[in-house]
């Protein structure tokens, strides 16, 4: 009798990785902004990504982000937006045509990007190990 393997997955790295670090990023940012959601559903329909590692890691960045780390994710952002060396580079992106609907001038939006930016080395190593362990179809 064969061991049934716990999981299959066709999908590559690279989808893995892409899943786990957008709903890691889903999880961070305070709000639903109509940016992540039209990318959400570009990366689920367009990129195939695999829904069930981008809901885990949704799931675990919104508990951390949500009860752990938001007072923290506040006070960075706040202190990026204060910084006087960025001044110029926050005024002439609240200029630009596109990027102000990314919300980086909320604290939050913006200490929570830089938190899924931290967690990018995390991830990879994550998608890499689910990837190895997956048994080929």
């Amino acid at each position: 009798m064969a061991i049934k393997p716990r999981y299959s997955s066709r999908s590559s790295f690279f989808q893995i990785f892409l899943a786990l670090l957008w709903g890691s990023w889903l999880g961070f940012s305070p709000t639903w902004l109509s940016l992540q959601v039209l990318i959400l559903l570009v990366a689920l329909i367009f990129l195939r990504l695999p829904w069930i590692w981008m809901m885990t890691s949704f799931v675990v960045s919104w508990a951390m982000g949500a009860f752990l780390l938001d007072p923290l994710m506040d006070q960075v952002g706040k202190l990026l937006l204060r910084q006087p060396a960025l001044d110029h580079f926050w005024t002439e992106m609240a200029k630009a045509p596109v990027l102000p609907w990314l919300h980086f001038n909320n604290s939050m939006v913006l200490g929570a990007f830089l938190l899924g930016v931290l967690t990018i080395p995390f991830w990879a190593y994550v998608a890499w190990n689910l990837r190895r362990r997956a048994p080929v179809n």
